[in-house]
């Protein structure tokens, strides 16, 4: 089951007016003049402790649930198909398949301009040709290409290094699919995987056990998706946003992942 719930929490500010009711508070005075001759008996004013009589307000509007961020954005229909596609993603992530996403990698090819300090091409000669899936750390300017091969053992080391036992406010130790995104102007579809893991040796208060988030993005190529590179994240502070749709600038809808679906 999938549970909508627009990250916002910056929120993704991504990706409501109610009319309110009149209230009567004394009764409305006349302007009639008073006639001095003989009159029946007027009929009385309310007295004041009589309560004024107030139309009922109108229902407040629900505020959206706190595991969907709201979209004011119509979606487009491939992200109903990226969620159909998504169960395979979490099958894969359940049993620890790299091959999986290695599969359907795209390699990315670029050819370096020459005194670069970032990136795939970092300090690397001009007209020098570099390749491999795309791969970039969550929080910092890191970012390069993995050989594919490196990309698939890598992703094997960490579903193997997943420690099932562990648990903590986001649930179990073992890898798994925690939610999907969607950014409406690329348009590009988000899998966010999270597992905890012995990180070794961190510079944080965190300790070394902890948890961590791999983000996979793809996009539609001819009717397939096509994994088209990764974030990663040592340090879980570093990825809050993507563990509970609280990413503005990520996407424009975040929406966790209900385990077994």
């Amino acid at each position: 089951m999938l549970i909508l719930f627009a990250a916002t929490v910056s929120i993704v500010a991504c990706d409501n007016s109610s009319e309110e009711a009149s209230v009567s508070l004394s009764p409305t005075p006349t302007d009639a003049p008073v006639s001095r001759s003989p009159s029946p008996a007027p009929t009385a004013s309310p007295t004041p402790s009589s309560s004024p009589a107030i139309s009922p307000s109108p229902l407040p509007t629900p505020s959206p649930s706190p595991t969907t961020r709201p979209n004011p954005t119509p979606l487009s229909s491939d992200f109903e198909r990226f969620k159909q596609f998504a169960v395979e993603i979490a099958e894969a992530a359940r049993v620890g398949d790299a091959g999986f996403f290695a599969e359907r990698a795209v390699i990315a090819t670029t050819t370096c301009p020459g005194n670069e300090e970032f990136g795939p091409c970092a300090y690397r000669e001009e007209g020098e040709v570099v390749s491999g899936v795309p791969s970039a750390a969550l929080g910092s300017d890191a970012f390069g290409y993995r050989p594919l091969d490196e990309f698939e053992t890598r992703l094997e080391d960490w579903f193997s290094a997943a420690l099932a036992g562990e648990l903590d406010d986001l649930g179990g130790g073992s890898a798994a699919l925690h939610a999907v995104a969607w950014r409406v102007e690329s348009p590009r579809a988000y899998a966010v995987l999270t597992e905890i893991l012995d990180r070794g040796p961190v510079s944080s208060s965190e300790g070394p056990i902890g948890r961590q988030i791999r983000v996979f993005y793809f996009d539609l190529l001819d009717g397939d998706w096509a994994l088209k590179g990764e974030l990663t994240s040592t340090l879980a502070a570093i990825a809050l946003g993507w563990a509970h749709g609280d990413c503005p600038e990520c996407y424009d809808v975040w929406e966790f992942w209900e385990s077994g679906e």
